[in-house]
């Protein structure tokens, strides 16, 4: 089968895909834009489809069945497609778009990779399919939203028609509002009050979890943080979704609480309440108040994740290196980055190499690694006096 006219052939994961042509839709400054595009298809989220396959692929080792999947905004059908090829133990994959010509081009690329018999694409809004497929009474075992903006309108749906232990995986790239960089936009689209900070991207993350939290307890369902981060323009996470009324009270009372950081020395507290003056250097903090304050993934899972794509050769070279420091960060534990630009700035000091710091805390016995996204940041479950110094003894004034 050959692509339409303005379409090519490109190979992602295993999965030939037809798409539209980039040099068709091109921005002045030569970079393809692909919301331009008839059909939307994002080459910058490969590794975010990547990743995806290898975290599914790592609950089938762990024991967890992912026999039914909706790819509830399927566009060119790539992630649907790749999750029939990819992974262990698919029977169906439920692909719906809202768009004709999306719809039409999925149901080519389904052909053209020989997985009809696992594949059902239709023209449908997600919530529409997602609330159809419960009332039929299909046992959904992954539901992944993965929208162009927000996924809040879609995020009740996604997590009442998932089953009772089943996987939601959720992209948002609308990360200025998450971050705080519009603070109002930030509490009226996810409830949150707060503000950009030197670490605004590991708390978007939060965010997104909180809100995940508070509309799966609206439902009277719990989540349990999988996997999440951030890379690029965008934030990921995968929750495990279960029944539960008085869980799911018990869920907020202890999850939702505040980050206080401060933007001078990059000292960051969480806890239930507000800290409005930094211990380390007395300045004010910026709060972030309703977020979520729990472990935002498994160490565990995510080192099995880290070894599939390690394993298998049809991943990119960029996933393997983001998923690696991913399960370096989870594997830390229930902590945030420290900005060690910050402490050098408090110091009055030049910032020294993050590989000696990391070294260092490692020879001590704590836990660190680099963060993903910033170029200056470790975590560590260290104490911030002890980093402070570490970095004051390896830094020249």
């Amino acid at each position: 089968m050959k692509c339409p006219s303005n379409f090519v052939l490109i190979k992602e994961g295993k999965a030939s895909i037809c798409v539209p042509n980039p040099e068709l839709y091109k921005r002045s400054d030569g970079v393809y834009e692909p919301s331009w595009a008839p059909v939307f298809y994002n080459p910058l989220m490969i590794e975010n489809r990547d990743i995806s396959i290898a975290l599914l692929n790592a609950l089938v080792v762990g024991g967890f069945s992912v026999k039914n999947v909706v790819d509830s905004m399927t566009s060119s059908g790539v992630r649907g497609i790749r999750i029939a090829l990819e992974v262990n133990d698919v029977d169906c994959v439920y692909m719906c778009d809202i768009d004709e010509e999306a719809v039409k081009i999925a149901s080519l690329n389904v052909e053209i990779n020989g997985v009809r018999n696992k594949a059902i694409v239709e023209r449908a809004d997600c919530r529409e399919l997602l609330y159809r497929l419960k009332r039929e009474r299909a046992r959904l075992d992954y539901v992944d939203v993965d929208p162009f903006g927000s996924p809040a309108p879609f995020m009740q749906a996604a997590l009442e028609c998932v089953r009772h232990g089943g996987v939601v995986g959720v992209t948002a790239t609308d990360l200025a509002p998450l971050e705080g960089k519009y603070p109002r936009k930030l509490f009226r689209r996810y409830g949150i009050m707060g503000t950009m900070c030197g670490i605004s991207k590991d708390i978007a993350v939060r965010n997104l979890i909180s809100f995940m939290a508070r509309i799966a307890a609206m439902i009277d369902r719990t989540i349990e943080p999988l996997y999440s981060y951030h890379y690029k323009h965008y934030v990921r996470v995968y929750v495990r979704v279960k029944k539960g009324k008085s869980a799911s009270y018990e869920m907020l009372s202890r999850c939702i609480g505040t980050i206080s950081y401060c933007n001078y020395c990059g000292y960051w507290e969480i806890g239930k309440e507000p800290n409005m003056k930094c211990p380390v250097c007395g300045r004010p903090t910026i709060n972030v108040e309703g977020t979520w304050i729990c472990k935002i993934g498994s160490a565990n899972l995510a080192k099995i994740v880290a070894s599939i794509v390690k394993e298998q050769n049809h991943f990119s070279s960029k996933t393997l290196e983001i998923v690696e420091c991913i399960a370096s960060y989870l594997g830390v534990g229930n902590v945030l980055p420290y900005r060690i630009s910050f402490i050098a700035r408090l110091l009055k000091k030049n910032m020294p190499k993050i590989h000696d710091i990391v070294s260092h805390l490692r020879r001590l016995g704590y836990k660190a690694c680099r963060v993903l996204g910033y170029h200056d940041a470790i975590a560590t479950n260290a104490p911030m006096n002890e980093v402070i110094k570490i970095v004051s003894s390896l830094s020249s004034s």
